[in-house]
């Protein structure tokens, strides 16, 4: 019977006419992760893999984590990342290797892949967005900060600006990813709370982070990153690549949200 419980969280997003007016393409979750995950076109493609692996850990290890938006994301995420660890593994054996100690999909693999938090995870991450067949709307997307990450980087009141600014903007319609022939990645890592303290980290971050570096609220870890050509360091400009509550998140130019 437990195999069997994944199937309720799959029907509700498979009730007919209930689906989004966008091409279904499935999925096989034994085939390899990253030509899975790199396949989604769409919301409910994303949210049937994520249904699954909240119904297989379910069924397998007793995990029970609410089925919401928010989650989903936080699920999908997480397996991007993990997928980028795993040296091709399938998608069911991804999940296979969570443990019921962690959450879902959190992080399989990841005593052989690069520590949590660390300027390598993300460079595993942002390098996804390099693979010219990836989904690059469904990793950005995937990325987006719900209210409770915002407000655990931000004070108020900017955090609940933030949030409304970011509800707004970063829809699914919105993509990270470089421009044809930028098939190189440079990162800059810092924490919050050294850009909060000024001096040299701060200078390596776009000036509006010293507008709202007094906003930041604990230390967490943060990466600005451009995607250039080769041997070049002018590109696609990207910042506020955020380390939160076990996963990264985007909360790009938080000062366009100041008064």
């Amino acid at each position: 019977m437990k195999a069997l419980y994944y199937a309720p969280l799959l029907a509700l997003f498979l009730v007919p006419g209930t689906a989004p007016a966008e091409e279904i393409n499935g999925f096989d979750p034994t085939r390899s992760c990253s030509e899975v995950l790199g396949s989604t076109r769409g919301s409910t493609d994303q949210f049937m893999i994520a249904a699954w692996v909240f119904g297989y850990l379910a069924a397998q290890n007793e995990i029970m984590r609410p089925v919401s938006i928010a989650n989903n994301q936080a699920v999908l995420g997480n397996l991007i990342k993990a997928c980028a660890d795993s040296g091709g593994k399938s998608l069911l054996d991804l999940v296979k290797a969570n443990k019921p100690s962690e959450a879902p999909a959190g992080n399989a693999g990841a005593e052989t892949g690069p520590a949590a938090g660390s300027e390598a995870e993300a460079r595993a991450l942002l390098s996804q967005f390099l693979q010219p067949n990836f989904d690059r709307h469904a990793l950005t997307w995937s990325l987006k900060a719900n209210p409770e990450e915002v407000r655990e980087v931000y004070a108020e009141p900017l955090a609940t600006k933030l949030i409304a600014t970011y509800d707004q903007q970063l829809t699914q319609n919105v993509a990270i990813g470089p421009k044809p022939g930028q098939t190189n990645l440079l990162t800059w890592f810092a924490t919050t709370d050294s850009l909060k303290r000024g001096g040299r980290m701060l200078e390596e971050f776009p000036g509006g982070y010293g507008k709202v570096a007094g906003y930041f609220k604990g230390n967490h870890p943060i990466v600005r990153f451009k995607f250039v050509e080769q041997g070049e360091t002018l590109g696609m400009a990207f910042d506020g690549l955020i380390y939160v509550g076990g996963r990264w998140v985007w909360m790009p130019k938080p000062w366009r949200s100041l008064d």
